[in-house]
């Protein structure tokens, strides 16, 4: 359990994977949808997408020459929720 939590947390912690996954949070995307949303070349969206993948943090579909990618499921909207929440607070 704490090896996967791990893994979640440092998939989360680099800038452009957070923001892809505050993105996917309106539901899912192509590759070339999130690159012109958040203003990052396609080649490092993929390659931050590999990488949430992995961490079991989205999910891909094909659809002819499309992918969209989504998040895993409702856990993980809650997890950024929390991330995000908890970014929120003033610091003490």
């Amino acid at each position: 359990m704490i090896p996967r939590a791990v893994t979640a947390l440092q998939a989360m912690g680099y800038e452009h994977r957070l923001n892809i996954l505050v993105a996917l949070r309106d539901g899912e995307s192509t590759p070339d949808d999130l690159s012109r949303r958040l203003n990052v070349d396609t080649t490092v969206i993929g390659h931050h997408m590999r990488y949430l993948r992995d961490a079991a943090l989205v999910t891909r579909r094909r659809d002819g020459r499309n992918v969209y990618y989504r998040l895993r499921d409702p856990t993980v909207d809650r997890l950024i929720a929390e991330v995000l929440h908890y970014a929120s607070q003033p610091q003490r």
